[in-house]
């Protein structure tokens, strides 16, 4: 099979499967915003700070170490796998002991009860994730899809239930929790592997001395992300963060789809061709072309419809979250072009270049969070995009060590798709702009404006992309 066709196909698949199950998450998603205040998203929000600090221990590190080594073993999946339950629980026994001093910090009493529940998701997890990374090892995804899909539909439809009955912020927490266990429960009826009676240090000593860097590189990054978070939730208040992180979710539904289907793929299928630069340019290349011709009319689309969006389907009350929508399309919009960079250094088994590059890019984050933050949440926003552009900068400084595709190289495989993409968000927003009222009927009318046109110019200038989206699209149906 062509390398070429092979890494599309294997991006669009992934891509394909994410998108199913997260389109059952974003409307249960929609439902309960619609019926929950700002006020109670802003309090969960809190607590997944300290949540997906935590889940980096177990989802990080060891798991990309196992997908690295071309010659992992059943002792080795094994290791991780009970090393990564010991992590789980003291990673809740941690939380559940600092709930109440976080609720003090914070001053918002229910944080407490809310934190010592929640946080079981950390233990959950950590049954499942080998399993997880045994799947993304050997390219087979369709057991982690059925496990999100089932346990997203049947999570989301107990949460809707609960929030109609007045149980308010739990409709979130049970949500929350049941999704995670049912998670875990169908993937390992859909998994054959199962670990085996052995444990071996030595293999946890030669996983962790790769592993370690990524951990470490993953860590800050969680760190960072959610410092945006913590920031907004002290510095002024949870509904203000509800608003943030409002704004946020729908560019980073489809972001994390395409950074996740990317990722995924990309990591497992470079790690096999570590030693041959050529194969690993070229998967580079096509994964962020086909990245951005896919990222690029979803975000900028978005920004031209987010005044629609917001209104009518979260209803008037969340109108504070379009600018913060917004801002998060610029930044996710870049998003898959760093994941893509950072696949390859994973792959190549480069862990002391991530780590140095995620301590750069994120001193440069936490000094522009730091002279935005006097002036207002929406600052806060702006300082995550200039920081991810700056981030790039430092990933293409880095990378150069590794193989030579540069920012010159980059700019002319995205080119084509920005300024397609930023002329169909002008025609969208300027056909939202003919009505006075943003009703849904609007919100779909500029949806198929841009999608058809979109599709129409890419026919005549970027043939190419377009035409290994649509053929891999049609040979995956087919099977």
């Amino acid at each position: 099979m062509c390398k070429r066709n092979k890494i599309h196909k294997g991006i669009f698949w992934s891509l394909l499967d994410r998108f199913g199950s997260q389109g059952v998450a974003f409307i249960i998603t929609i439902v309960l915003a619609r019926i929950l205040t700002p006020e109670d998203y802003g309090l969960i929000a809190i607590v997944v700070i300290f949540i997906s600090v935590s889940e980096t221990f177990i989802t990080s590190g060891l798991p990309s170490s196992l997908i690295q080594k071309e010659n992992a073993n059943d002792t080795d999946f094994s290791t991780v796998f009970y090393f990564s339950i010991l992590l789980g629980l003291t990673a809740y026994l941690i939380l559940f002991f600092l709930s109440s001093y976080i609720s003090i910090y914070f001053n918002e009493d229910k944080i407490k009860i809310i934190l010592q529940v929640m946080s079981l998701k950390v233990f959950i997890s950590s049954l499942g994730v080998v399993h997880k990374t045994y799947m993304i090892k050997t390219l087979n995804f369709k057991p982690i899809f059925y496990a999100k899909i089932i346990g997203g539909v049947i999570s989301g439809s107990v949460g809707i239930y609960l929030a109609i009955h007045g149980y308010g912020i739990w409709s979130l927490v049970v949500h929350y929790i049941l999704g995670a266990t049912i998670d875990i429960v169908v993937l390992w009826f859909s998994v054959s592997w199962r670990p085996s009676l052995s444990f071996s240090f030595y293999s946890l000593r030669e996983l962790f001395m790769f592993g370690w860097r990524l951990l470490l590189a993953s860590l800050l990054s969680s760190l960072y992300t959610n410092i945006y978070n913590l920031v907004i939730a002290k510095g002024y208040s949870s509904s203000q963060l509800a608003y943030y992180n409002q704004g946020r979710l729908f560019p980073q539904l489809i972001a994390s789809n395409i950074v996740s289907a990317v990722s995924g793929v990309l990591f497992p299928a470079m790690a096999r061709v570590q030693n041959q630069p050529d194969l690993l340019k070229t998967y580079l290349k096509n994964s962020i072309s086909l990245s951005t011709f896919v990222i690029f009319p979803f975000m900028l689309g978005m920004v031209s419809v987010a005044d629609t969006l917001v209104v009518s389907l979260l209803t008037e009350k969340w109108s504070d979250a379009v600018p913060f929508l917004q801002i998060s399309c610029i930044s996710f919009a870049l998003l898959p072009i760093a994941t893509s960079y950072n696949q390859l250094i994973k792959s190549v088994g480069k862990s002391e270049i991530f780590l140095k590059m995620e301590v750069v890019r994120k001193i440069i984050g936490i000094y522009i969070l730091y002279l935005m933050f006097d002036y207002g949440v929406i600052a806060i926003a702006m300082a995550e995009v200039i920081s991810v552009v700056l981030g790039i900068f430092v990933t293409i400084f880095y990378t150069r060590k590794i193989i030579d595709y540069g920012l010159f190289e980059l700019s002319g495989d995205c080119t084509r798709s920005l300024l397609i993409s930023t002329i169909m968000a002008v025609l969208v927003y300027s056909v939202g702009d003919l009505f006075l009222h943003k009703t849904f009927l609007v919100l779909v009318l500029q949806i198929l404006v841009g999608f058809f046109f979109y599709i129409f110019i890419s026919y005549f200038f970027n043939r190419t992309l377009m035409d290994d989206f649509f053929t891999n699209s049609l040979k995956i149906k087919s099977k």
